[in-house]
This record gives structure tokens, C-alpha cells and sequence, in this order.
């Protein structure tokens, strides 16, 4: 894997996942919802399997402690809400 910098004020540093995070955490909802559209495009152009492939590999990590998947469970769950909510005010 390529090695990401980012422009930190007046530093370059390694983009690594946990300031990725931060800087996930520091958008607002559109803008982490724009972060998920852009997951779901990016991830459609894999060549080599799918992103639900890519989750397999992702809790298979020894690295990946429990509030990690509490995110991701998290985050599956309240994915619902939405569509729902949707579906029923719009349709």
C-alpha cells in the first residue's frame, strides 16, 4: 500500500487510519454521509471483490477491538433508520 500524506497546519504527516478517523469525526453528518456515498463508488470499482468481501478481512483483524465492532454493528443498525424513514415519509 502507497504510503498517504497529509497537510496537518504547517506539517506533512502519514495519513494514518486513526487520523483519518479524527478527521472523520471532525465533519459534520453531511459531510460523513458524503464519506459513506463516496465508500460505496470507490469500493464499486474494485477489481478484486466487493466491499462486504473487504468486511470479512476487516473482522478477521486481531486489531479490531470491541469498540471497533461496536462501530461497525453500530452503524449497520442505525443504516436502517434511514431508509426506513425514507421510505415512509417520501414514498
Amino acid at each position: 500500500m502507497t504510503t498517504l500524506k497529509i497537510l496537518n497546519g504547517d506539517h506533512i504527516v502519514e495519513a494514518t487510519p486513526e487520523l483519518i478517523a479524527e478527521m472523520f469525526c471532525g465533519l459534520d453528518s453531511e459531510g460523513q454521509a458524503r464519506f459513506y456515498n463516496h465508500i460505496a463508488k470507490t469500493a464499486s470499482e474494485w477489481k478484486y471483490g466487493d466491499f462486504e468481501f473487504q468486511l470479512t478481512y476487516i473482522t478477521d483483524e486481531k486489531c479490531l477491538d470491541y469498540g471497533g465492532r461496536r462501530v461497525m454493528q453500530s452503524i449497520g443498525e442505525f443504516s436502517h433508520w434511514g431508509l426506513r424513514y425514507e421510505n415512509s415519509n417520501h414514498g
